[in-house]
């Protein structure tokens, strides 16, 4: 774990950062509160669920982009 000022932080090695509209930032906060019932999820615990499924639905179809950003 890394510290700063006695406080654990987080582990930039297991994430990006992602950088989106004001109106999809504020969608997302709309959908954080409607895609778990009766739970309000982070941000990036929305845009997770919603890769997620978007993955799943594809079941496979997805092929790794050749990219220097990847």
């Amino acid at each position: 774990a890394n510290f700063y000022r006695g406080e654990i932080m987080t582990d930039k090695n297991k994430y990006h950062s992602l950088a989106v509209s004001h109106e999809t930032y504020d969608n997302l906060g709309k959908l954080s509160k409607n895609l778990a019932p009766g739970v309000t999820l982070s941000r990036a615990q929305t845009v997770k669920v919603i890769v997620d499924e978007k993955v799943k639905k594809l079941n496979g179809k997805l092929t790794k982009s050749i990219s220097k950003s990847d």
